[in-house]
């Protein structure tokens, strides 16, 4: 048996998404998050951390491609305030962290000593946090709990699970054949999805307010050619988080188009959708949806399938 089918996730699939809600125009006026707008507070953000990440990650990437960022930081400061309402991203969207077999030293993924984490692919089978870690002394916890050190990574047949440890960063994979991310010292040898311009614009359009980040490119010829889904919320008011879906279509038509059925579905729902925002540019999408006072930061992703099959 593969070791994805010994694993048993106990976390809600990573398809992300937003809701949003129709501006008057339907246009970028500026005042949205797309280039030139105003994404909220001034109080950091994913930006940083998210190009990052993409510097690691060669331009060329097999299609459909995925990964997710999570602002470890800004979690541990949004759970201080309100732990209940941003419980999904507790565990910074990695699943090992969630699984039946998980040890009480949680592979020395201390969410209070990380500084973000990446999972890749559709069910985040590999991924790495960045952070401050003691390599010593998690391998002496790895040892006691049948792992085996084999050229510099730690394996444990049993679950297939392996571990590259540092000072500054835990790679970790349940990939059948052991794949790990490629380490920071080794990415950014050329052409990187840093370096891409629709990859620059997600990354301005989601936002200095975002904490969580899911990221999907399609093969050619999808009419949503790139999406990004984030979770917002300022950490001078934790109570105002949103979601945000931002995204890149195969044409300005086609980015009309998407907007026009957003609107629909929004008019079919005013109540869920209330105060939100959709606005089309070129051929971007960006769509705003509030949490409201009763609903937890992640709702989106977890209960709306029919806006995430809309902007997939």
């Amino acid at each position: 048996m593969s070791s994805h089918r010994r694993w048993s996730w106990c976390v809600a699939a990573v398809l992300v998404a937003a809701a949003v809600g129709c501006s008057s125009s339907g246009t970028d006026d500026g005042d949205g998050p797309g280039p030139g707008g105003t994404n909220g507070s001034e109080t950091g953000g994913a930006g940083s951390g998210l190009t990052r990440a993409l510097e690691r990650l060669p331009a060329e990437q097999p299609l459909p491609f995925s990964v997710s960022y999570v602002d470890a930081e800004r979690v541990n400061a949004l759970l201080a305030a309100d732990p209940e309402r941003f419980a999904f991203s507790a565990y910074l969207g990695t699943p090992l962290l969630q699984a039946l077999a998980t040890p009480d030293h949680l592979f020395g993924l201390d969410r209070e000593n990380a500084e973000f984490a990446v999972n890749f692919g559709p069910s985040s089978t590999y991924g790495y946090w960045r952070g401050a870690f003691d390599p010593e002394a998690i391998g002496r916890d790895l040892a006691a709990d049948d792992f085996e050190e084999r050229e510099g990574v730690w394996v444990r047949e049993s679950d297939g699970v392996t571990l590259r440890l540092a000072a500054e960063e835990i790679a970790w994979s349940v990939e059948d054949d052991g794949t790990l991310p490629p380490s920071e010292e080794d990415g950014g040898a050329g052409a990187t999805l840093a370096d891409d311009a629709d990859y620059g614009w997600l990354t301005e359009c989601l936002g200095e307010d975002a904490h969580r980040v899911e990221i999907t490119q399609r093969e050619p010829g999808e009419r949503v050619a790139l999406r990004g889904i984030g979770l917002l919320a300022p950490l001078d008011d934790p109570g105002a988080s949103s979601s945000r879906i931002c995204v890149v279509t195969e044409s300005p038509d086609a980015a009309g188009e998407l907007a026009d059925e957003v609107r629909a579905l929004l008019a079919e729902e005013p109540e869920r959708y209330a105060d939100a925002t959709v606005d089309a540019s070129d051929d971007h999408v960006w769509i705003t949806v509030p949490d409201g006072p009763e609903r937890a930061s992640g709702w989106l992703l977890t209960d709306d399938l029919d806006m995430l099959l809309l902007v997939s």
